[in-house]
């Protein structure tokens, strides 16, 4: 990888590794007691100074992934392109974005990555660690990738698809054994080395199979030839369908049929 391409992967780790630590420390705030008040409705002044770390780190990280290597023409063309979009990501929730102190540590969090970005000098990054290629969809692919969906596989909700004559597919009820993520990943490797990603309500993303993972819930999962179909519901369904996958799966997995079907 060249030298852009390696200050974008450098920002996307730094993203990765930030908001992991943030989210953590939350996480051990929260269950200690010292994170949401339920009782009072708020959050504690030490909770207003966290969460906003690692929301405004995801939505960098959202706008940093709209690039792919392939977008910069230089290293300062990537430095400048990265820069702005880290100064125009904001956190989605206004209530969070008017608080002082949440919007303080929010701030402090943007100015620390893109000092990061800045820093970032050649001998730094020919030792980035690669990662597993993401790319955040833009909205209008989004809604396009969708139609395509539907009209091949029809509209799916809870495990269950709208179409009177469904594609061909098989339901399962989760958890399964073996365990589905890992299983799928080594059944689709040889398909697929790269996924789509639909989201019902949060951000969509073009990403290799090796960051899969098949636990998010009202997500599908295909290829731009739209040749199979994985879709795992809140109702703790697994779908798969599409001939292909459909008899991998029936070959391969003959303990997920006895979990065939609906949890209700």
């Amino acid at each position: 990888m060249d030298l852009p391409g390696l200050l974008h992967t450098a920002a996307r780790r730094y993203c990765e590794e930030r908001y992991a630590q943030w989210s953590a420390l939350y996480s051990r705030m929260d269950r200690e007691g010292g994170g949401y008040n339920r009782a009072a409705k708020q959050y504690s002044h030490r909770a207003r100074d966290v969460f906003p770390r690692y929301l405004q780190i995801h939505a960098m990280q959202l706008a940093i992934e709209r690039f792919v290597p392939e977008d910069f023409v230089s290293l300062d063309d990537a430095r400048v392109k990265l820069q702005r979009a880290c100064e125009a990501a904001e956190i989605p929730n206004e209530a969070t974005r008017s608080d002082p102190l949440s919007s303080r540590a929010a701030e402090e969090e943007r100015d620390l990555l893109l000092r990061y970005v800045a820093a970032m000098d050649e001998e730094a990054l020919w030792r980035v660690r690669p990662m597993p290629f993401r790319r955040t969809l833009a909205d209008a692919e989004k809604e396009s990738l969708d139609a395509r969906l539907v009209a091949t596989f029809g509209r799916w909700y809870g495990g269950a698809c709208d179409r009177k004559d469904p594609p061909e597919h098989l339901t399962f009820t989760l958890p399964l054994t073996p365990e589905h993520t890992p299983a799928l990943r080594e059944l689709l490797r040889p398909l697929a080395p790269r996924l789509f990603e639909l989201r019902e309500t949060e951000e969509s993303f073009e990403q290799d199979l090796s960051a899969v993972n098949f636990w998010m819930t009202e997500a599908f999962w295909f290829t731009a030839e739209l040749d199979f179909m994985v879709y795992v519901s809140h109702e703790s369904t697994l779908t798969v369908a599409g001939g292909p996958l459909v008899a991998l799966v029936r070959a391969s997995q003959p303990s997920w049929l006895l979990r065939q079907g609906f949890p209700w």
